[in-house]
């Protein structure tokens, strides 16, 4: 069946280069910066390697953003390979220029480019790409796909506990966790992306297991108890704090489908450390039938 839209997303969506491939997805990786050495964001270095380089090195890891023509070129080659339209679907502008470059690409691309702001990042991204390909394969219209995503999008959460704020603080991804590093000892901070992009710190803990109950608090609140989601995890190797967050989650009461563990690209890893533990989700019944 001949698709009424193809789907371009950028890196930060953590979805595997295979997976992606399997989905029939182009993906612009953004770039980052580690230990003296420039990379393509899963491209040139994998998620692995990344943390070895973070951990070799004092120095802080950074990312950029892709150019205009980096996206102008692949929205071009897929206009050439048959794509009659291109959703391109991007990390929350709030955290980063990705979809700026995006929309100026688009205004010269050969074929109608529609960016869309995820209003999120990693794993929830993802999953935003994932939901796209279901209604693409389903034979959707592009129109009928992105009001379905603005209403996913606003049911979508983004909660994640770092090991440490030191990353995120100093690439100025979060200002208000800048009081919560200098003021508090022991204290593990739980941050999730607003309904504007934006990152915030919303609960806090005495160590890892405090924390993971606060997070669980943040999910009931938004869900109210026992709800059904469908969930990814994150991780920047720390299985055993992912397994403990499912654990508490569960016994809150929730009802969880959980489509994988994902270890969080170069891109995210960069401003969140080693150690992260992170959990998106949406209520199963909002994605789409």
């Amino acid at each position: 069946m001949q698709h009424q839209f193809e789907i371009l997303t950028d890196s930060t969506c953590d979805i595997p280069l295979d997976e992606l491939d399997e989905l029939k997805v182009e993906m612009v990786p953004l770039h980052v910066f580690v230990a003296g050495g420039s990379y393509h964001d899963m491209v040139d270095i994998t998620s692995e390697q990344f943390y070895d380089k973070m951990a070799s090195t004092d120095e802080l890891p950074h990312s950029s953003q892709p150019s205009p023509t980096a996206f102008l070129d692949a929205y071009n080659k897929m206009a050439d390979d048959g794509a009659p339209a291109v959703l391109s679907i991007h990390i929350a502008t709030a955290l980063s220029g990705t979809a700026n470059s995006a929309e100026i690409a688009a205004k010269d691309a050969k074929v109608p480019v529609h960016v869309w702001d995820s209003r999120t990042a990693t794993v929830v991204h993802g999953m935003m790409v994932k939901e796209a390909c279901r209604m693409r394969d389903a034979g959707e219209s592009l129109e009928a796909t992105v009001t379905h995503l603005d209403e996913l999008s606003v049911k979508s959460t983004l909660v994640f506990v770092p090991d440490t704020l030191e990353n995120i603080v100093k690439n100025g991804r979060c200002s208000r966790a800048k009081g919560l590093m200098s003021s508090l000892l022991n204290i593990k901070a739980v941050l999730s992306v607003q309904p504007d992009g934006s990152l915030e710190p919303v609960g806090k803990g005495r160590g890892t297991e405090r924390a993971l109950e606060s997070l669980t608090k943040v999910v009931e609140g938004r869900y109210g108890k026992g709800a059904e989601l469908t969930a990814t995890l994150l991780t920047v190797r720390n299985q055993a704090g992912v397994d403990e967050m499912i654990n508490i989650l569960e016994k809150h009461g929730f009802v969880l489908h959980v489509m994988g563990t994902c270890n969080a690209g170069p891109v995210i890893a960069t401003h969140t450390g080693a150690g992260l533990i992170g959990l998106g989700c949406v209520p199963t019944s909002a994605l789409y039938a």
